[in-house]
């Protein structure tokens, strides 16, 4: 009876002293705030804003996009301030973000940062994307 002791301690021991996972890194819900946009659509550009400017805020099935400028003329885009459908899709190994059935492109995400590269789209690459930096 003591042999099963001695066998189930060790056992006990072991998974009870595994790390919790880290939380979801391919979970891009919450609140994210607009960094960096750069146009390769025909003639090519970048707008940098500071956090508060843009926020993009996905829910479960929701995105919503909120931009609080005093001045929008001021930037060199604006965005549609509004609530979006999206979705994420896999193909080719990679995750493609998907808003209002518009595929904006490829998303990384990087501890706290989310790249959406519009180059990279997943029927392959194009030439005319766009390039987003988000930052929670």
């Amino acid at each position: 009876m003591k042999t099963k002791y001695y066998l189930f301690i060790p056992l006990l021991f072991i998974i009870l002293s595994c790390e919790k996972e880290a939380p979801n890194s391919t979970d891009i819900s919450g609140r994210w705030h607009l960094l960096n946009f750069v146009s390769t659509y025909f003639s090519s550009f970048a707008c940098q804003f500071e956090p508060e400017e843009v926020i993009w805020d996905f829910g479960p099935t929701m995105l919503t996009i909120e931009q609080n400028t005093a001045d929008q003329a001021s930037n060199c885009v604006e965005f549609s301030t509004g609530t979006f459908s999206y979705e994420i899709i896999h193909a080719r190994d990679k995750r493609f973000l998907m808003v209002d059935s518009v595929e904006f492109g490829e998303i990384v995400l990087e501890n706290n940062t989310l790249h959406i590269n519009g180059n990279s789209r997943s029927t392959g690459l194009v030439a005319d994307g766009a390039f987003y930096l988000l930052s929670r």
